[in-house]
C-alpha cells in the first residue's frame, strides 16, 4: 500500500510538473484522455444548459401520450466524430433542424467553461455539419509548429492559430496582402516566417527595408534583391516596372483576343497561342433590381424564390447578375401591334 501511494504521488507530481513546464507533453500523456471522457460524460447536460437542444418532434410527443410513455427529452446535436489532436479535441456535430453554426459560436465561452478547455471555436463544414475545435492549453504561449505541414507551390505555413491549426499564406488565392498590427504584435515574426518559407521555392524575392536593413538584413541571403536605402529602392522599383512591362508586352504579342478561332501553336515558337476572354458582369442587390425594374421589393424576391431568374449565392447573401436582369426584360418585352392602313381595311371589306 505504501508503494502504491508513493507511485501515485510521483505520477501526480510528474503530471503537475509537465502541465506547468511542458503543457503539450501533459496534454498528450494525460489531458487528452481526461478531456475526451469529460466531454462524452457531460455532453448532454452541457448542451441543455447552453440552450443548444431542440424540443422533440410532435409525432414523438403524440406517440408518448398515446402509449402513456414518458415525454421525450430535448435533443442535442448528434456527435458524428470525436478525435484528438496534438493541441486539443475536434468534435464534429450534426445539427438538429432549426439550429445554426452561429448558435454554437455564440455559446463557445460557455462550452469552454463547461468542458474545462482553454478555447473553443466552431466552423461550418457543410450544411448542417459543424466542426468544434477545442484546445487544451495556450498554444500561443510557446508556439511549436507541427513537424509535417501541407506545403504547395506558393503556399507556405507562417503561423499558428489560437485553435491549434496552421495558418497558410497562399499567394495563388490571395496574391496581395497588407500586414497591420500594433507594436510587438508579431508582424516581424510573420514576415520572417514568410520569407523563410518562400526562399526554397522557385521564386524571386525582392525586399525593401525602410529601417536601414534592420528588419530584413538577417535574411539577406534569402533575397534575390534587397534595398535598404531610398536610392536603392528606387532603382529596384524601376527594374521591377520594366520587368512587368516586358512581361505584358510578351503576353500581348503571344495572345489573341478572339473567341472564334481555336488556339494553335505559333510558327517558330514554343508558346501556345490561345484566346483570351474577359467577362465583366455586375452583381446587383435586390434593391438595385427594384430600381432597375421599377417594381416593389417583393417582386424580385418572388423571382428568386420561384427560381424564375438567375441569381448567385454569396455566402448568406443573394445577388442577381446584371445580364440576367437584361435577359428577363428582353424575354418579357411585348412588341406593339402594327395596325394596317385604314384604306386597305376598307378595300377588303368592300371586296
Amino acid at each position: 500500500m505504501t508503494a502504491f501511494t508513493v507511485a501515485l504521488v510521483l505520477v501526480v507530481a510528474a503530471a503537475g510538473l509537465l502541465r506547468w513546464r511542458r503543457p503539450a507533453w501533459y496534454w498528450l500523456a494525460f489531458g487528452v484522455t481526461l478531456a475526451a471522457l469529460r466531454v462524452l460524460v457531460r455532453y448532454r447536460s452541457v448542451m441543455e444548459a447552453c440552450g443548444l437542444t431542440v424540443p422533440p418532434a410532435r409525432w414523438r410527443l403524440s406517440l408518448a401520450r398515446a402509449t402513456n410513455q414518458p415525454i421525450p427529452e430535448p435533443r442535442p446535436p448528434r456527435i458524428r466524430r470525436l478525435w484528438p489532436t496534438r493541441t486539443g479535441l475536434v468534435l464534429r456535430l450534426k445539427l438538429c433542424p432549426g439550429q445554426d453554426v452561429f448558435d454554437i459560436a455564440a455559446a463557445s465561452d460557455r462550452l469552454r467553461h463547461s468542458f474545462s478547455m482553454f478555447g473553443v471555436t466552431a466552423r461550418e463544414v457543410r450544411s448542417g455539419v459543424v466542426e468544434v475545435r477545442m484546445t487544451g492549453y495556450d498554444v500561443l504561449k510557446r508556439v511549436q509548429m507541427p513537424a509535417e505541414t501541407e506545403t504547395r507551390a506558393m503556399r507556405v505555413p507562417v503561423a499558428l492559430r489560437e485553435d491549434g491549426s496552421v495558418h497558410y499564406r497562399d499567394h495563388h488565392a490571395v496574391p496581395h496582402a497588407l500586414t497591420l498590427g500594433a507594436t510587438e504584435s508579431g508582424k516581424s515574426v510573420y514576415q520572417r516566417n514568410l520569407v523563410a518559407g518562400l526562399a526554397p521555392l522557385d521564386v524571386a524575392l525582392v525586399g525593401i527595408d525602410c529601417k536601414q536593413g534592420v528588419e530584413l538584413f538577417p535574411l539577406a541571403r534569402r533575397f534575390s534583391a534587397l534595398a535598404d536605402s531610398p536610392d536603392t529602392a528606387a532603382e529596384i522599383l524601376d527594374a521591377l516596372v520594366a520587368r512587368m512591362a516586358d512581361v505584358y508586352r510578351l503576353i500581348r504579342t503571344q495572345q489573341r483576343i478572339n473567341v472564334e478561332d481555336r488556339p494553335r501553336r505559333a510558327e517558330g515558337t514554343h508558346c501556345q497561342r490561345g484566346g483570351v476572354v474577359t467577362v465583366a458582369d455586375r452583381l446587383l442587390t435586390v434593391n438595385q433590381v427594384v430600381e432597375r425594374l421599377g417594381t416593389g421589393l417583393r417582386f424580385p424576391r418572388w423571382l428568386i424564390e420561384e427560381r424564375r431568374i438567375t441569381f448567385v449565392k454569396v455566402g448568406r447573401h443573394v445577388r442577381i447578375p446584371e445580364s440576367a436582369v437584361e435577359e428577363y426584360v428582353s424575354a418579357h418585352t411585348v412588341a406593339p401591334i402594327v395596325l394596317r392602313p385604314a384604306a386597305a381595311y376598307s378595300y377588303r371589306r368592300a371586296a
